[in-house]
């Protein structure tokens, strides 16, 4: 299977409830709710970011709480587009969603300004209970190069 293949085999309610859940974890992200981010993924399910991982629900939950506190550094907004999924043999859902993050001094007068451009990599798979769930996420970082994860 090429990388164009299997986009158009996605049901209109399994791509909108997709978009609903990449929504959510930037929502959560941009609004305080960073502790509660583990919950978006499976119970098996992995974040990376460089060097950084989390596995499993335990990790997800420690690793979230922890990164809390950046949220707290100021005003930030993740702007998401590009979305795009591709089905699986296994019922599994590959996506790759491009994002800008934007961020700002909490106060400040000056306007937030773009500081990261993104793509996370992703797959999908239900839960017991028949919800799209994060299964693997992967923050690959295209601009700028100096970037370095926390």
């Amino acid at each position: 299977m090429s990388e164009n293949d299997g986009w158009e085999d996605i049901a209109p309610a399994d791509r909108a409830a997709l978009t609903a859940l990449c929504m959510e974890y930037v929502w959560r992200v941009d609004n305080g709710q960073t502790a509660t981010i583990g919950e978006l993924f499976t119970d098996d399910g992995v974040w990376e970011n460089g060097p950084t991982a989390m596995r499993g629900q335990a990790e997800l939950a420690e690793g979230w709480a922890k990164r809390a506190a950046f949220g707290l550094e100021g005003r930030r907004r993740h702007m998401i587009a590009n979305l795009r999924f591709r089905a699986n043999a296994d019922g599994t859902v590959n996506g790759w969603i491009n994002f800008v993050l934007y961020k700002a001094p909490e106060g400040s007068a000056e306007p937030a300004i773009p500081q990261l451009v993104a793509d996370h990599v992703d797959v999908y798979a239900k839960d017991s209970a028949g919800k799209w769930r994060f299964k693997y996420r992967r923050m690959d970082v295209i601009l700028p190069a100096s970037w370095k994860p926390r």
